[in-house]
């Protein structure tokens, strides 16, 4: 079955993905070295035709001023941009979402196909859900808080994102932790 690995940036879909891949944590290793897994962060048109065709997807989603916070820290980068979808050199991604996190949440939470939704920051307690979802054993490397501190941020910037971003911040707060969507579109809540 064909797997694919999704998420809002910043929310742990490096870490799944190299789980479901088989990669160890300090064994080097990119996305396009195993393109039999897409690792995405945008929809795009490939991920669409594939769950026509039965792939299963897992989708990660966080935290949106932590998820804002640890891009700018850790990957403000093109690769990164095109990753998300955006081709502009310098996004502006705190007075504006330039790379389309609400898009890529939105697109992903309402796909049709077999897609896991997981929020990231409840993902030890639920990694066992990822195994049964895609039908093989997943063993995840074990967890570590984010380096990235929301509270240690200056806080006219926090502002700024939680301003940004407010209508995202509510789609998320509002996710159940974990929520499987059928190819009907329909979803149901995983009690876990």
């Amino acid at each position: 079955m064909k797997s694919i690995v999704a998420s809002l940036p910043r929310c742990g879909s490096t870490m799944v993905w190299r789980a479901v891949v088989g990669i160890g944590p300090d064994e080097p290793a990119l996305p396009q070295h195993y393109a039999a897994v897409p690792k995405l962060h945008a929809m795009t048109p490939e991920a669409r035709r594939l769950l026509r065709r039965g792939a299963r997807a897992v989708f990660l989603f966080g935290d949106p001023i932590a998820a804002v916070l640890s891009t700018l820290a850790n990957c403000y980068n093109m690769a990164h941009f095109r990753n998300c979808g955006c081709n502009d050199t310098e996004p502006d991604i705190i007075d504006a979402d330039g790379l389309g996190y609400e898009q890529i949440f939105n697109a992903w939470t309402r796909a049709r196909g077999e897609v896991l939704l997981l929020r990231y920051e409840t993902l030890p307690r639920h990694a066992w859900i990822l195994s049964e979802f895609l039908e093989r054993e997943i063993l995840l490397p074990p967890w570590r808080a984010r380096e990235t501190n929301v509270d240690r941020a200056p806080p006219e910037r926090v502002a700024a994102i939680r301003t940004t971003y407010a209508r995202l911040i509510r789609k998320v707060q509002n996710m159940p932790n974990v929520l499987l969507r059928t190819k009907s579109g329909k979803g149901g809540e995983c009690h876990a």
